[in-house]
């Protein structure tokens, strides 16, 4: 996938190279193409590129694509270029997060060295320097960047202005941007790049787009399937939606809840750009507006749901999941006891959300018990459960958040007005949060 972000920056008239790498940002006029500084101007003070000396600027794509170049964005001694090119409509949407210390890494670009090969050469290795205070965090390549013909320097000049990725099965995320050799002469076979965090902070600071890529920037891409199985009252839910949900994106959900959003929990996030992960959100956003008659909005979302453990109020008792792995509410329970118990406080509604089809969408609280008596006794032993104690069920409920949409198919709504379809709606909204608290 990195090879679809990868390019080249040449300078017309100039012998110089070095790498860029592309990304999407939340905008459908333009790419970003991040690079470093120095691949475009040896003047470290340069704060202003004029119209022709971008038109200088050379960007070619892995596959020989040319981009022309619009604008051009620098900082005085900062080792960071920002280019816009027109939009592409083709990049694989990159999630960009903050280097940590042993993080495995990858990087590739175009040696100076094998110009006119057009040929790209791949670094990996590990991330062993982080600091709170740098702008620049530190790379150990996994192999000697020297070699019998060249040194270090020589091999690695044209690497600048890379996309530095952490890749876990296939799934890659930008954490930086190669900017040089930690040393002059290569020691260690050490690299330095700069943060996302400075990238970001560069960016907000010229008044762009940040690194986020536009999947989570909005809802926008995920409304118009979120109630297509709704019948006449996707009007309704898309009304609601638009009218009762506001200033909350996909980002602001992630940035507080991260791996907590996914059961198993997603450490890596692998799964944050499946769609049907944010049309769940969709739907219970909806359904918590038109159930509480109150606007929706990033300032009171946690009085209704859990995001924030400290701001957490007393009454708040609901907690959403989405699942790839499960497809029974009864494997959800089970994995919620041997596997996140203690996350898990007294009291909670547990709301479903699944990549696959569930068979049942609510559990019964005799049945959630059956199920839990029949986990393991050692899983359930080393959670310190007793199940013999009623307080260990900790009064849980549970349903899936499609249950709503199996109300309304047995309501057959399509045969009422709108109007009566808002009034049933609600009533069945209520009627669930009601059983389940």
């Amino acid at each position: 996938m990195y090879r679809e972000l990868l390019v080249k920056i040449n300078i017309q008239g100039s012998k110089d190279q070095g790498s860029g790498c592309l990304y999407q940002p939340n905008s459908e006029k333009f790419t970003y193409v991040l690079t470093a500084k120095h691949c475009l101007t040896k003047d470290e003070n340069k704060i202003v590129f004029t119209q022709e000396e971008i038109k200088l600027i050379i960007v070619t794509r892995d596959t020989g694509e040319r981009l022309e170049v619009t604008s051009c964005y620098v900082k005085d001694n900062l080792d960071l270029a920002v280019l816009k090119v027109k939009i592409l409509d083709d990049l694989p949407a990159v999630l960009a997060i903050e280097p940590i210390r042993n993080m495995n890494f990858l990087l590739k670009g175009y040696p100076k060295y094998l110009m006119g090969y057009d040929e790209s050469c791949v670094i990996t290795g590990k991330i062993i320097d982080v600091s709170l205070y740098d702008e620049y965090f530190e790379l150990e390549c996994s192999k000697s960047l020297e070699s019998f013909d060249n040194n270090a320097k020589d091999n690695t000049v044209g690497f600048s202005g890379s996309g530095v990725f952490f890749e876990l099965e296939g799934d890659f995320k930008l954490i930086g941007i190669l900017t040089r050799l930690k040393d002059p002469n290569g020691t260690y076979s050490r690299l330095k790049a700069i943060k996302v965090s400075c990238i970001n902070q560069f960016l907000l600071e010229m008044n762009l787009e940040p690194l986020i890529p536009f999947e989570l920037y909005s809802f926008k891409k995920y409304l118009p399937e979120s109630f297509s199985n709704c019948g006449k009252a996707k009007v309704v839910f898309e009304e609601c939606f638009s009218n009762g949900v506001k200033g909350i994106t996909p980002y602001n959900i992630f940035e507080s809840l991260g791996e907590k959003m996914f059961l198993p929990y997603d450490k890596e996030n692998q799964l944050l750009f499946k769609d049907n992960l944010w049309i769940g959100w969709i739907k219970l956003l909806t359904h918590l507006h038109i159930e509480e008659n109150s606007t929706i909005n990033i300032s009171n979302i946690n009085d209704y749901i859990y995001l924030n453990e400290t701001d957490r109020k007393k009454e708040n008792k609901k907690r959403f999941f989405y699942t790839y792995k499960f497809n029974h509410l009864g494997d959800c329970i089970q994995h919620i006891f041997v596997s996140i118990y203690d996350d898990i406080k007294y009291g909670d509604c547990i709301i479903i959300n699944s990549e696959k089809r569930f068979m049942s969408f609510d559990l019964g609280r005799d049945l959630l018990e059956k199920i839990v008596r029949e986990i393991d006794e050692v899983e359930l032993y080393k959670n310190k459960i007793d199940i013999d104690n009623p307080n260990a069920y900790k009064n849980i409920s549970i349903y899936h958040i499609d249950v709503i949409e199996q109300f309304l198919r047995e309501k057959k709504i399509d045969f009422l007005t709108i109007k009566e379809s808002k009034d049933i709606i609600k009533e069945e909204l209520r009627g669930v949060f009601q059983n389940v608290n």
